[in-house]
């Protein structure tokens, strides 16, 4: 699903704020799945996209086949320092050294090779509009309307070094779902593996 707030310069950039919050988000997903023609459809999800995924199946539950969450957050608060998160991807006047830090802190794991790090602060874009919409969503919608992801069979990858979104919360999901999760959930936790998934996939 492409976020076309978050394209700088464009009309939706510039466009007023509707009432975000994560029902708005699932309806542009919907359509791709209503007008695809598909019966059900596979949804992956990555940081925001957990959230969109969880709340696609729980608002068209009869339209998803299953769910593949990478890096779930939402209910266990991250344990890497509040706030270096958001400044890390708000600040573009940041030194680079100091995006480097924030970013080994709050995405990557300790076993993550510098390089990648690097590369990352490299191609690091900044466009507040996008972030803005999401904040937004976020905060409008309690975790307990998406959290538990419908009724699909679930996926549930996340790294032992992530700090934003915890394994704490796949844990919290098992405990939360009962049931459901000893039939239809799977869980893989994975050391060395961080919140930044595609970035600091162990070599090996």
């Amino acid at each position: 699903m492409q976020n076309f707030r978050a394209k700088p310069n464009t009309k939706m950039a510039r466009a007023l704020e509707p009432d975000l919050n994560d029902l708005l988000w699932t309806i542009p997903v919907a359509r791709l799945i209503f007008g695809a023609g598909l019966e059900k459809a596979h949804l992956m999800g990555w940081a925001m996209g957990n959230r969109i995924s969880c709340a696609t199946a729980t608002y068209f539950p009869d339209r998803v086949a299953t769910v593949t969450l990478l890096a779930a957050g939402g209910l266990v608060p991250a344990t890497a320092a509040p706030g270096e998160l958001n400044r890390l991807l708000s600040d573009a006047n940041l030194p680079e050294e100091e995006k480097l830090q924030l970013a080994r802190r709050t995405l990557f794991s300790p076993a993550t090779e510098d390089a990648k790090v690097r590369e990352f602060v490299a191609e690091l874009r900044y466009w507040p509009e996008g972030r803005n919409a999401q904040t937004s969503a976020n905060r409008a919608t309690p975790e307990t309307e998406w959290w538990s992801g419908g009724v699909a069979p679930m996926l549930i990858i996340q790294g032992l070094d992530d700090t934003t979104a915890p394994v704490g919360n796949g844990r919290q999901m098992k405990e939360t779902e009962g049931e459901r999760m000893l039939t239809t959930a799977w869980r893989v936790f994975c050391s060395s593996l961080c919140h930044f998934i595609l970035f600091c996939v162990p070599v090996g």
